[in-house]
């Protein structure tokens, strides 16, 4: 066993998600992770769930050449199984489905939502939810906004459920109209779906019509939409936990010219980014098969919200998405807030990665954003123009100062170190940059796992070997030397 002080950290390997081998677990098929040690110890690989990263979460584990007994593939069976949400918690309610289409404005209308079951309850004769959490409401209009009646899942790891403000999924919904996207594709963004399709029940000349179907994680939005408009879905490893649920993509793809549709994803924030960004590539390539998109390079348009720190990490994995100035803020969110709901001094972190031209993309001005002339686009009021960068380079609300050792900006407060080489705070530990580059090699242009010294003998086991060897040979002289000595007294 080796210890966790003896660990160098573990990466994802993306080079067997789509073969049939990869175990499951109750999240969809596993992703395939590498361990790195110190010292030259060789690394190790297993499964895990794709998208719970404690083990409290998901204890499902197994070693890459692992052979499991035919009774422990069973009992995986048997917990997939039973963690499957029951079939009424996840189609559409057709009684719901009668009550949408006779009326929009039926007030009248009472439902009951169990938290305990986690189901909607329209005739409890048996009483089997009476000593359950229950909801109760009246109308239709409230069963149109599900995001507001279930309880958010917050487990930040697997499925944080961090619902954007009312200002923000305004923003959004009237942004993606004003580009012209027709059809939205909400990967766990369920209130930018919930005002999409409550803006279909309005009959607008003004307003052309849009559509969306939101792909989520959190089966219980299956019993307020359609299967046309949801499918229960793991945004990890690109799984469709129904059957059906790969198909009504397909529909919703074939039914879009291409350029008029537009992806909108809200990953949890603990996501990693290089498994989050593969997935995007594979609805990328699916779009332009069902769009008959002739350019294969050609990317689907997209909207990543995610932290602002995050930057390098998408900037790596998607070079194509450049980060927006735009502050998401969210309603059940403790820190990521804007200043007026008590969030942080600077607003929250969280910002738009997109594909699409930034020059397009107008930001409210009176929420404080003002158009650059000189980067052509939209920045907050704090941030200012650098000559030298050639940019407005300010990330989290406060103004940058330029490095010229650096040759780039950076936060206030930060000295620039002559030993580690780049700008950090007075009182920083300079040991702690000294591991750079590949941990095996040194190499700055590539990754460990991607090292290719890695399966490369090393020299110093076969010194080992060799220092070995010589020792059994004076261990064979001596006794031999030994023998001879006796023979002659």
């Amino acid at each position: 066993m080796h210890s966790a002080t003896d660990r160098y950290g573990v990466d994802v390997c993306l080079t067997k998600e789509d073969s049939k081998d990869v175990p499951e677990c109750p999240h969809g098929p596993m992703l395939l992770f590498e361990r790195f040690f110190k010292d030259g110890k060789p690394s190790a690989k297993y499964y895990a769930c794709s998208a719970c990263r404690d083990k409290k979460d998901c204890s499902f584990f197994q070693w890459e050449k692992e052979k499991i007994s035919k009774a422990r593939e069973q009992a995986h069976k048997e917990i997939i199984e039973k963690t499957r949400p029951l079939t009424q918690q996840v189609n559409y309610d057709k009684e719901l489905e009668k009550l949408f289409q006779a009326s929009t404005t039926n007030s009248s209308l009472l439902w009951t939502f169990c938290h305990t079951c986690n189901v909607l309850v329209w005739d409890d004769n048996g009483g089997r939810h009476n000593e359950h959490s229950l909801q109760s409401g009246e109308g239709l209009n409230e069963l149109r906004h599900p995001s507001m009646i279930l309880k958010p899942l917050e487990n930040v790891k697997a499925q944080a459920q961090f619902l954007f403000s009312n200002q923000a999924t305004q923003f959004l919904v009237s942004t993606i109209r004003k580009l012209g996207f027709k059809k939205v594709l909400c990967l766990g963004t369920p209130r930018v779906h919930e005002k999409i399709q409550l803006n279909k029940t309005k009959k607008s000349k003004h307003k052309p019509a849009m559509n969306s179907l939101l792909l989520d994680i959190d089966y219980r939005y299956g019993q307020f939409f359609p299967s046309g408009c949801f499918a229960y879905y793991n945004m990890f490893n690109n799984h469709f936990f129904e059957e059906n649920g790969q198909q009504t993509l397909l529909e919703f793809m074939n039914s879009s010219e291409g350029d008029d549709m537009v992806l909108v994803m809200d990953p949890p924030f603990g996501g990693l980014v290089e498994v989050l960004a593969a997935t995007v590539k594979k609805i990328w390539r699916f779009w332009r098969d069902c769009t008959a998109v002739k350019d294969n390079k050609k990317e689907m348009p997209t909207m990543w919200i995610f932290p602002y720190f995050m930057e390098s990490h998408i900037h790596e994995s998607l070079p194509s998405l450049k980060m927006m100035d735009y502050k998401v803020d969210y309603e059940n969110h403790p820190h990521f807030k804007g200043k007026q709901d008590k969030g942080s001094k600077r607003g929250s972190p969280v910002r738009i990665f997109t594909n699409i031209d930034p020059a397009s993309i107008k930001l409210p001005v009176e929420e404080g954003y003002r158009l650059c002339k000189i980067c052509n686009r939209y920045v907050t009021t704090e941030n200012f123009h650098c000559s030298k960068c050639n940019s407005c380079t300010s990330k989290d609300g406060r103004k940058y100062v330029h490095c010229d050792r650096c040759e780039k900006c950076v936060k206030p407060g930060r000295v620039h170190c002559s030993e580690c080489n780049r700008c950090d705070l007075p009182n920083h530990d300079c040991q702690r940059s000294s591991i750079k580059g590949c941990h095996i090699c040194g190499d700055m242009g590539h990754k460990r796992k991607n090292c290719p010294t890695r399966n490369q003998p090393k020299k110093r086991k076969s010194n080992v070997h060799d220092a070995k060897g010589k020792k059994s040979l004076k261990r064979k002289s001596k006794d031999s030397s030994n023998k001879e000595a006796k023979r002659r007294k």
